[in-house]
């Protein structure tokens, strides 16, 4: 494989993560990121945004033969991936940690719903593309060969050899 179909491969795969399920709450119900993007206001979507963002100019620069940029879009997919997983257990840690208003029993109930709470299949995914994007960003490029023959003119016919 080469840096352009892992480019192409990793900005794709941030794209299609975005449509995927972000979080899954009891296996039953999942909200994914284009969800949280049109439903929530653009100061908590933002980093999702830009991940969608990082996805569509890793793919046009993995088509525009750009491989040491796709280094860009990869690390910051990356850095809002983690930023976006350490803000989504803060909050969750929050509603039923020991600061939580309520009893003793609302706060054993408000664990045990937090607990049915798991990082979707689009997190992996989009986690994927990023490290695709990385990798195509940082593999050596195939050499070009300078002279292999083509588009020049046939070697001559000597009759009887």
């Amino acid at each position: 494989m080469n840096n352009r179909i892992i480019g192409i491969v990793g900005g794709a795969l941030l794209i299609i993560g975005i449509f995927l399920p972000l979080i899954s709450v009891a296996g039953l119900l999942s909200f994914s990121s284009f969800f949280v993007i049109t439903n929530a206001p653009i100061a908590g979507s933002w980093p999702l945004i830009l991940i969608a963002l990082c996805g569509v100019g890793g793919l046009l620069l993995a088509l525009t033969n750009n491989y040491k940029a796709l280094l860009a879009p990869g690390v910051i997919a990356i850095g809002c991936l983690v930023y976006s997983f350490i803000q989504m257990k803060s909050e969750m840690g929050s509603m039923g940690g020991p600061g939580a208003t309520g009893a003793g029993a609302d706060n054993e109930l408000a664990q045990q719903m937090l607990a049915t709470v798991s990082m979707g299949v689009g997190v992996y995914v989009m986690a994927l593309g990023a490290i695709a994007l990385i990798v195509a960003g940082v593999m050596k490029s195939p050499a070009r060969v300078g002279n292999s023959g083509w588009g020049g003119a046939p070697p001559p016919y000597t009759p009887g050899s």
